[in-house]
């Protein structure tokens, strides 16, 4: 059947990235867990019931391979039963995430936005297919999954709350401001959910408040930690779009080759595309934010160097070479750390050009 198809990449995609959830759950293992709410509560039994309609959809579908004359194919019984263990595996996932005080997942809306847009297409399969009493029950328990998994998508759009560790930021802060009895800000970046923070929707309300007035030392929030994320995620992104074109342009030239694949490199096309733009802009900023840091270290170093030098040295090292140092050397550090990324992905690249042409 061809809408097998399209449920095979969202679950290979959230069983590829199951390692990495588990390493940010145990690196998150000494966080508070996130109390109950709405929004978690929400979250988790929409799983819950989704995993419930994929299973009562497997359950249909063996009563109809066993007892009935329509048999569904074997390919839509696997399909069936690996979307109910991805979902089963996502129910565990929003509870073990909770417990761990972690309160977005990047991995798991990507998962679900690819989700969204191959239910999308499955459902246009079935709409077309001909009519038939036990697919119309089937396109119902679909349907049904497919409203489930639009809701959980737009939920998780959104982040949970932060773990109840204000309290420990704000003693931390009192015990250097013994004067100042407001507690201090929390970065947007650690409340924002993912979309939110590829696209930098956190930073607005910073924009705004400099358009109206003058900004001030209240107006901003403590330096946040380090941001720990793989920078060659964008270049290797890259590298899958000519294979995609590729196919597209054979799909084109080629009479006898379904039209679903057509729409298959189509919706690949532009989620590569998308995805791209965002991971390529967020590495920049990483980047950049890391250069910034390594910059002020470097600088802070070669000044408080300088103020110790002997007589004897200063005589032998002038300012000028001491600005050089600070200036044009730094800039060059920086300069280097957007390249080694690029030495990972390189032989990736150079690999997958080779087997495509």
């Amino acid at each position: 059947m061809i809408e097998t198809w399209f449920a095979w990449i969202p679950c290979i995609f959230l069983w590829l990235t199951i390692p990495y959830i588990i390493y940010n759950c145990f690196k998150s293992s000494d966080k508070p867990s996130i109390d109950w709410n709405l929004y978690n509560t929400s979250r988790l039994g929409l799983t819950i019931v989704g995993t419930i309609v994929l299973f009562f959809e497997l359950i249909f579908s063996l009563v109809r391979k066993y007892q009935w004359l329509d048999s569904p194919s074997t390919a839509y019984i696997i399909m069936t039963a690996l979307q109910t263990a991805t979902r089963l595996a996502l129910c565990i996932i929003f509870y073990a995430q909770r417990r761990c005080g972690i309160h977005r997942s990047g991995c798991v809306w990507l998962y679900l936005l690819i989700d969204t847009f191959s239910s999308t297409l499955s459902i246009v399969t079935y709409s077309t297919a001909p009519d038939d009493k036990l697919r119309y029950y089937e396109f119902i328990l679909r349907c049904l999954s497919y409203s489930l998994t639009g809701l959980l998508f737009i939920l998780t759009t959104f982040a949970d709350k932060l773990p109840i560790i204000d309290g420990q930021l704000a003693h931390t802060y009192s015990h250097h401001q013994h004067h100042q009895q407001q507690q201090p800000k929390v970065c947007p970046k650690e409340r924002a959910s993912f979309i939110s923070k590829i696209t930098y929707h956190w930073i607005d309300m910073l924009f705004i408040n400099g358009w109206r007035k003058s900004l001030e030392l209240q107006d901003l929030w403590p330096l946040r930690s380090v941001d720990i994320i793989l920078l060659m995620t964008a270049s290797t992104i890259q590298t899958v779009q000519p294979l995609i074109i590729k196919l597209l342009i054979d799909f084109v030239g080629d009479n006898y080759e379904y039209q679903w694949h057509g729409y298959i490199y189509t919706v690949l096309f532009v989620i590569t595309n998308v995805v791209y733009s965002f991971f390529n802009a967020y590495s920049y900023e990483i980047i950049n934010t890391m250069g910034i840091r390594v910059k002020s270290c470097l600088t802070s170093a070669i000044y408080r160097k300088a103020l110790v030098l002997s007589n004897d040295s200063k005589r032998l090292t002038p300012n000028g070479e001491i600005v050089n140092l600070m200036t044009v050397d730094c800039q060059r550090i920086i300069d280097y750390l957007q390249w080694p990324p690029y030495l990972i992905t390189m032989p990736i690249q150079i690999g997958l050009a080779v087997w495509a042409y």
